[in-house]
């Protein structure tokens, strides 16, 4: 069995990560500008109470805040 570390480095957009791929980072492009746009965190284990689906934990201008503290 093969374990791959990930670190803020070598996460991209769509990845799972944490423990049991718990977490999904994922790029959202904003209409409004690149200003706008950001880096977000999902949760599988917190869903949207409105939609069901994997609620959004963070928010981040980059991948290193989006993602600090939530890597192992």
């Amino acid at each position: 069995m093969t374990t791959t570390t990930k670190t803020a480095a070598t996460l991209k957009h769509g990845d799972l990560f944490g423990e049991f791929s718990r977490y999904q980072l994922v790029w959202h492009e904003s209409h409004r500008g690149e200003e706008f746009s950001m880096w977000l965190v999902l949760d599988a284990e917190r869903p949207d109470e409105l939609t069901g689906m994997p609620g959004i934990i963070r928010q981040a201008a980059t991948v290193a805040d989006a993602v600090e503290g939530l890597l192992q």
